[in-house]
């Protein structure tokens, strides 16, 4: 900043003109009383003011002396570093004509390169083609994969199933063969008194056969013991045969 301190009891100028940074003076007010413009010394601030000249930073210490005191060594620095800016600029530009001209070459290629691209294209395509012809079967094998677990599941838990009924039914099959061994026992115990009764019954008939043959004979007995016949007329041999059916029957 500057201070401006009027002579004579003169009015401070409106305002003051600055030129370039090197031709930096103030301009008299010619409607105005002649003022003298002091240029104090820059006071030193506790901050520093950061002001951008090209593409350097200069405090405002260095800003005053630029302005007030042109043709030094920062003016030369100054210069070189905007010697040092346009030899940048030259070459940037010259890389971004450089990248121009690449761009085109690559926009448009010869004959040659553009059939090689036709066929990496097409290739690129086939391959793409294949890669989704790839999924595709990976996909159907992960569902056929899912549904045969899913399968293989059912049939696991309808083994367990059927082994659970098969050994009912294996228990159940050894109590009916265990009655079955008790049913032919029993049927062999009824077979023999089967048996038993017809010859009781055989033998019962039997003796009532015997009996009846007794009483007949005893009949015959009695008859002949009754008749008025001599027992020594009678046929030789019916005595004793008569004695011996009696005495059989008496034994039986």
């Amino acid at each position: 900043m500057m201070r401006v301190r009027a002579l004579q009891g003169a009015s401070v100028p409106s305002r003051l003109q600055l030129g370039p940074v090197d031709e930096c003076q103030p301009v008299r007010n010619l409607g105005q009383p002649e003022c003298r413009v002091d240029y104090p010394r820059p006071p030193m601030i506790s901050t520093v003011t950061f002001i951008f000249i090209g593409i350097c930073l200069i405090t405002s210490f260095h800003n005053h002396g630029l302005i007030y005191h042109p043709y030094t060594i920062n003016d030369k620095q100054i210069k070189q570093l905007f010697s040092m800016r346009s030899e940048l600029d030259a070459r940037v530009e010259e890389l971004e004509s450089q990248l121009r001209e690449e761009r085109k070459r690559f926009e448009t290629p010869t004959t040659r390169y553009d059939s090689k691209n036709r066929t990496n294209i097409a290739n690129t395509e086939d391959i793409k083609h294949e890669l989704q012809q790839s999924r595709n079967q990976a996909q159907e094998y992960k569902l056929k994969f899912h549904e045969s677990s899913q399968k293989i599941s059912a049939l696991e838990s309808d083994i367990v199933r059927l082994e659970g009924q098969t050994k009912r039914y294996k228990a159940i099959a050894d109590a009916c063969e265990e009655q079955e061994e008790i049913l032919k026992q029993d049927r062999r115990k009824c077979q023999r008194e089967i048996n038993s009764t017809d010859e009781l019954r055989e033998v019962q008939s039997k003796l009532e056969d015997l009996k009846a043959e007794n009483a007949r004979l005893q009949r015959v007995v009695d008859k002949y013991n009754r008749g008025s016949t001599v027992p020594g007329s009678l046929a030789p041999g019916t005595g004793s045969t008569i004695r011996q059916a009696h005495d059989s029957s008496v034994n039986r």
